[in-house]
């Protein structure tokens, strides 16, 4: 979805909603910018991996990250339209899971293109992790619960 953010010359400038899956700890990197900038110290794989659809975060934070991890965190961040359209989406599964490819060493770059902080869209703990909390109006409504069986830490 794009919208429009001011930048410090007043000039209107189009901006892409994305979304991420998160961890208590990645959470906790970010909360120490302020909610201005995602760290790489979690970044494994030597990419960030940003997503189009609130949906395809959800599913692995619920999924994933609340089974492995005792609970996990959908956030949202706006970027700078035009600094992200040196990317193309990737398809990882189906066309709601879409997500960007971006090398770690360029994050510093991706963080200077937010607009606004990073807000937390849902919650999920583990032992609810069909249910998510909201924490602010922009919450979608969550996919269906899965039936298999939950894994939580001890």
């Amino acid at each position: 979805m794009t919208h429009f953010a001011h930048t410090a010359t007043r000039t209107i400038r189009p901006t892409v909603s994305l979304y991420r899956p998160a961890t208590a700890s990645q959470l906790a990197a970010i909360a120490r910018t302020d909610w201005l900038a995602f760290g790489t110290e979690s970044l494994v794989s030597g990419y960030f991996y940003p997503m189009l659809h609130s949906g395809y975060a959800q599913l692995i934070a619920r999924q994933w990250h609340a089974r492995h991890y005792g609970e996990g965190f959908v956030l949202q961040c706006r970027v700078d339209a035009d600094w992200l359209s040196q990317f193309q989406p990737q398809t990882v599964a189906t066309d709601q899971q879409l997500e960007y490819r971006i090398a770690a060493s360029l994050l510093p770059d991706f963080n200077t293109a937010l607009h606004g902080r990073i807000d937390i869209l849902h919650h999920y703990p583990c032992a609810t992790v069909a249910t998510p909390r909201a924490h602010n109006t922009a919450m979608r409504a969550p996919m269906p619960a899965h039936d298999w069986p939950m894994a939580c830490p001890a």
